[in-house]
């Protein structure tokens, strides 16, 4: 499709137009830059102030209810469930104490015990991907610890870092939205598994997202989800926000999120047959601190509006 079928004219200061590799992680130790690199909104999952013992089902997400130690639907955050073997005792908590703040999970009985991280919408039983999670991790004496992280494509990665001896953060984020499950276990200690602060992709409200992350002047990424499957794309470009109008092409009379400071079309691609994908390109200086909307065409429906960084 060409650029003047959507009215708007093509943008030379930042060009997207090459899909992002899947599976590459980067690990951050800073919350405030992995906050940054994920560009999309989080979800921080305290565990609540307190303890509550055992989680005697194995399972923990947004529907366990367990009155009998405090827990009940909607103590937990949506979007992820937490599980591991059932076994004897305590063998699945959320603990206090020991350097933490408040709760956080932990287990054990035995020590070599994991626990299992899905990724789903506020419905368990509906998978979804995240670019990211992070935790809070450390104090309790073990001497290393593992991540395998899952993808929706590719094979599984191993992250083993050293057990660091006051609490630390750990961020993985992906260069694609393809992160379906994470595994998490300690060695050489007598907590199988233990870390608070679990931060991951907010659930999404449904409709047509954008997200843009990288670093401006450099390579950014375009995200999107929730778009019509197998149509095409354009991606407009602005210096501000506002209500313009696209005066022609087959979207003329759409009103977008944008302003019409500097307005241009960036490019157009294909919006995948699942109505989701990512483009990255470089962004000049010109183009940092502007807005981003996706259109689709035929269709004219609009995304989210998101700001490069």
């Amino acid at each position: 499709m060409r650029n003047r079928t959507f009215g708007l004219s093509a943008l030379i200061a930042c060009s997207l137009g090459a899909a992002a590799m899947a599976d590459d992680i980067t690990v951050y130790n800073d919350r405030a830059a992995f906050n940054a690199a994920v560009g999309v909104p989080l979800t921080l999952e305290d565990f609540t102030p307190t303890s509550h013992f055992p989680i005697r089902t194995g399972v923990l997400n947004s529907e366990t209810n367990l009155p009998e130690i405090g827990i009940f639907p909607g103590t937990i955050q949506s979007g992820v469930t937490y599980s591991t073997p059932i076994g004897e005792g305590n063998f699945f908590n959320i603990d206090a104490g020991g350097g933490y703040t408040g709760g956080f999970l932990d287990g054990f009985l035995p020590s070599d015990r994991e626990v299992t991280i899905d990724f789903h919408t506020d419905d368990p039983n509906t998978p979804r991907t995240v670019f990211a999670f992070g935790f809070d991790l450390g104090s309790l004496a073990s001497t290393d610890f593992d991540v395998f992280i899952h993808f929706s494509s590719g094979p599984m990665q191993h992250f083993n870092n050293p057990y660091p001896a006051s609490l630390a953060f750990f961020g993985f984020v992906s260069d694609a939205r393809d992160i379906t499950q994470v595994i998490i276990g300690n060695n050489g200690g007598f907590f199988a598994f233990d870390f608070d602060n679990f931060t991951y992709d907010e659930v999404s409200e449904g409709g047509f997202a954008l997200g843009v992350r990288g670093a401006c002047p450099g390579q950014v990424t375009v995200d999107w989800t929730g778009a019509p499957p197998d149509t095409t794309l354009g991606l407009v470009f602005a210096n501000n926000t506002g209500s313009f109008v696209i005066p022609g092409g087959v979207c003329a009379g759409t009103e977008l999120g944008l302003g019409s400071q500097n307005i241009r079309l960036v490019n157009t691609f294909p919006s995948g047959s699942e109505g989701s994908g990512n483009r990255s390109g470089n962004a000049g200086t010109p183009a940092c601190g502007g807005h981003l909307q996706l259109v689709s065409a035929p269709g004219c429906e609009t995304s989210t509006v998101g700001q490069i960084p």
